[in-house]
Formats: structure tokens, C-alpha cells, sequence
């Protein structure tokens, strides 16, 4: 019931799959593997009680952990308790899109209106013909890079890096000038000083709790001048400080504006003023983002 479950999941069939770890359960499969891939499923169908009560069985499992913290705050049993950290942030997004590329495309743009990395080029789009190196943080299966590439310049070199290896596989091939698999902080430390004229992040920083280590791993990398921009998950009182997020009920971090365009101005960015907008949905509500641009001084 357990591997027939999972190639329904695979398939897409998430109402089968659901029933099939729910036999395998009843037949003496009750593990940790399966009550996660229960809770996942029915985290799919936004069927968040069941969901919760399933990872609760799941173990120390890091899917698990962070799943279970969103549905808490979705379902006011709680809200962010401040767990988690940055190896467990990269841990956690790496498992999820490793999972998740084969439909990330179809599900996130076709069910979930997303529009991030629209909303992120249109707040560059002036500036994105005088760049000649740009970083794709986050980069996935090449959804920003594919928006921006009319308003780059000819020969303009874009580089990408993500935690997930198999959604860096689901981009077009010869999208980006090169890969760089693991943290963005990491690739950014080892990046030379100043060789980037933009670091661009979609849909990134919901999954980096603190927002801090990116701000000066991207000032080092960037020339003078060089932009730096993301969305962010807008706060809703929910505990969010600075450049600290605070976990929402999907899963991800939501982020104080201001406190971000302060901790970026003390980085030693220029900010501009925030464009605000809806990016995504998420169990049929609009959620409110921004998108945030700084200029490396």
C-alpha cells in the first residue's frame, strides 16, 4: 500500500494517495516515512487539521518539523516558536523542491497564480540593460531568469543557484552561464568581491528565517551600484523583527518590511521604496508581498 501510495503521489493523484497511506497504516505500516507522506498529501489538500495530526506522528523529521509549525500558526494552536536556523532552512527548502520540480511549474504558475518574478523584473527592468553578471538566487527551474531575459542586454552572463539540484535539472538548457548548488550565502561568500552587477531572489527569502547573512554575503559580492532585490512575505504582527521572519501558516517566513529595509540600509544598501503587491496564493487567500530593491553603495 506504502510504494503503490507514493507512485499515486508521484502521479498527481493526492485524493488516491491519501487513501493508500491511510491502508497502509491500518495494516501495521504505522512508521514515521508514512504518517509524513500522509501529512504532506493532505497538506497538498489543504486539509490542514488531518494534516497536522499526521506529522505530529512523523517524527524528528526536518519536512515534518517545519510543516507542523505552519499548520500550528494556520490553525491557532500556537505561532512561530522560534525554532529553526539557517541549516535547517536550506535543509528544508532542499527537501521540499527536490520533491516538488516535477510539478513545481504546472502547480506554483498554474494553480497558485504566482507572480513573483514578474513582479520582481518589472521593479528592475530600467536597470537590468546595463548589467553584464547577474546571480539567480533561487533559481529553480529558471522561471526568473526566463522573465528577465528580454530586458537584459545582449552577452549579459546569468548565473544560477539553488539548494535543489533537480529543479536546477528542470530549467532550459543553456538558460544560465553557470550552476551553483547549496546555500545562496555560501555561493555569495565565494563569489569574487565585487563581479556581480545584480542578485536577484523570487520567492527565496520565505524560506530564510533571517534575512541578515544574505544582505552582507550579497554587499561582498556585488560591484558598486549593483542591485540587489527579492519579494518577501509581508508580516502581519505575527512576531516578525528586523531582518528575523516569523514562520506563517503556509509554511514560510513572512518578514517586517521596514525592519528589513532598515537592516539592508545598515548593510550598506541604498533602499528604494517597496513595491508592494499580491504574489501568490495559498489555500485560496491572496498573499500580500513586496518586492524589495537595494542599490550596493
Amino acid at each position: 500500500c506504502y510504494n503503490r501510495a507514493n507512485s499515486l503521489a508521484d502521479l498527481g493523484r493526492t485524493e488516491a494517495a491519501v487513501e493508500g497511506y491511510r491502508a497502509a497504516v491500518a495494516r501495521g505500516g504505522d512508521d514515521a516515512a508514512t504518517r509524513l507522506h500522509l501529512g504532506v498529501a493532505l497538506h497538498r489538500l489543504e486539509r490542514w487539521r488531518e494534516a497536522a495530526e499526521s506529522l505530529e506522528l512523523a517524527g524528528d523529521d526536518v519536512v515534518a518539523k517545519r510543516l507542523l509549525r505552519g499548520l500550528r500558526a494556520r490553525l491557532g494552536d500556537g505561532g512561530d516558536d522560534g525554532g529553526g536556523d539557517a541549516a535547517e532552512d536550506a535543509k528544508y527548502a532542499a527537501r521540499l523542491f527536490d520533491g516538488y520540480a516535477d510539478d513545481f511549474d504546472a502547480d506554483l504558475v498554474g494553480k497558485l497564480a504566482y507572480r513573483g518574478p514578474a513582479a520582481l523584473v518589472d521593479a528592475v527592468r530600467d536597470d537590468a540593460r546595463g548589467w553584464a553578471s547577474v546571480l539567480d538566487v533561487g533559481a529553480g527551474t529558471g522561471l526568473l531568469a526566463k522573465e528577465l531575459s528580454g530586458a537584459l542586454a545582449p552577452g549579459c552572463r546569468v548565473h544560477a543557484n539553488d539548494v535543489s539540484r533537480k529543479m536546477l535539472d528542470r530549467a532550459p538548457p543553456g538558460l544560465y552561464s553557470s550552476v551553483a548548488v547549496g546555500d545562496a550565502v555560501d555561493v555569495l561568500d565565494a563569489w569574487p568581491d565585487g563581479d556581480l552587477d545584480a542578485v536577484l531572489a523570487a520567492d527565496v527569502v520565505g524560506y530564510i528565517r533571517d534575512v541578515g547573512p544574505l544582505l552582507g554575503a550579497a554587499r561582498r559580492a556585488l560591484d558598486r551600484g549593483g542591485i540587489l532585490a527579492f519579494t518577501v512575505e509581508v508580516s502581519h504582527d505575527d512576531g516578525a523583527t528586523g531582518a528575523v521572519g516569523a514562520l506563517g501558516p503556509g509554511g514560510r517566513y513572512r518578514h517586517d518590511v521596514r525592519g528589513v529595509v532598515d537592516a539592508a540600509a545598515a548593510a550598506g544598501f541604498s533602499p528604494r521604496e517597496p513595491a508592494f503587491a499580491d504574489l501568490r496564493e495559498d489555500g485560496g487567500a491572496r498573499v500580500r508581498g513586496a518586492v524589495l530593491v537595494f542599490v550596493r553603495r
